[in-house]
């Protein structure tokens, strides 16, 4: 965008703030539906200060069998720096998330990222290390499609709603595969059939771990990326879009403007939640009075094609 038309992006987002008395996060999702290639969702941590992520929407939750001494915790530069940035800024897990020993004292720690509407295509990516290559050590990568939900059990053992393993590095907690030097992995997300309001969250995962365990010793994340599928990013200013949406925002009944025959519409909150859907033969308009005033995220279907725009109900 260029400087004029940032400007004017900008006070037309204030204004529908200040009109609809929008919190910073639903505005957020809201500016996706009005400036071109804006990319609202995606975001990069670098865990400069991590008493700040409370503020971003992210959590900490240790359900470690028998809780040690620390949680997830500022990088320690006497262990090793960081992949960029200053030498402190990442964040670590280590053996102290538990106490006690035996086979049943397992480290379940968990860092949960900020919630985001997800779409097959979105990337996530972080760097990865351990200090030694003598102690096995473990990270799970897991998903949750249910929403601002952080439910992640109560045990040691529960995933919660987080049944979804996205990657896991070392997973056979040998000494070897989990590495001693800044790794870069990247998840795709697939196998989504809309749009789906969740979390993604690492999970420190160590059987046999604490202080007197086999297992567990010392590991760092740094510079976390979300960033939104580009091929899947729409807007209703652009004139690419086959299908076209108004009024918006609309008081009783939103028409579908498309040269294709629409055969199903989806609508979604702005947390995900599905609020309605029809299945007709050359759907063209519909009745949203039923809806609370808010935006929503409409997906429209046709025989070859799935569009996602957004609308404010007025």
């Amino acid at each position: 965008m260029n400087t004029t038309c940032t400007k004017s992006f900008n006070n037309k987002a204030k204004t529908i703030q200040k009109k609809y008395k929008f919190s910073n996060l639903i505005l957020s999702l809201l500016v996706m539906g009005f400036g071109a290639q804006m990319q609202a969702q995606s975001y990069i941590e670098n865990f400069v200060e991590i008493q700040d992520l409370a503020y971003k929407d992210w959590h900490m939750k240790n359900q470690s069998s028998a809780l040690g001494q620390n949680d997830w915790s500022q990088g320690d530069v006497k262990v090793f720096s960081a992949y960029e940035g200053g030498a402190k800024d990442y964040i670590a897990a280590n053996y102290n998330n538990a106490s006690g020993f035996g086979n049943d004292n397992n480290i379940s720690n968990w860092l949960i990222t900020p919630n985001r509407i997800f779409r097959n295509g979105d990337t996530f990516s972080f760097y990865t290390r351990k200090r030694l290559n003598t102690i096995p050590d473990r990270l799970e990568v897991r998903f949750s499609n249910n929403g601002a939900s952080t439910d992640t059990g109560n045990s040691a053992t529960d995933v919660g709603d987080f049944s979804k393993i996205l990657l896991t590095i070392n997973p056979a907690l040998t000494k070897t595969d989990y590495p001693t030097d800044w790794k870069k992995y990247t998840v795709t997300i697939s196998d989504l059939d809309q749009p789906t309001s969740g979390r993604i969250a690492f999970r420190y995962y160590v059987t046999n771990a604490g202080l007197e365990g086999m297992n567990s010793d010392f590991i760092g994340i740094d510079t976390v990326e979300y960033t939104e599928s580009k091929t899947l990013h729409t807007t209703n200013a652009s004139v690419a879009h086959e299908i076209k949406i108004y009024p918006n925002p609309v008081k009783d009944i939103l028409f579908i403007n498309s040269k294709k025959e629409i055969h199903k519409v989806v609508i979604l909150s702005i947390d995900g939640e599905k609020v309605f859907e029809k299945k007709s033969k050359n759907l063209n308009s519909v009745d949203v009075r039923q809806l609370n005033k808010g935006v929503y995220i409409i997906n429209i279907y046709t025989e070859n094609k799935h569009e996602i725009l957004r609308f404010i109900k007025d």
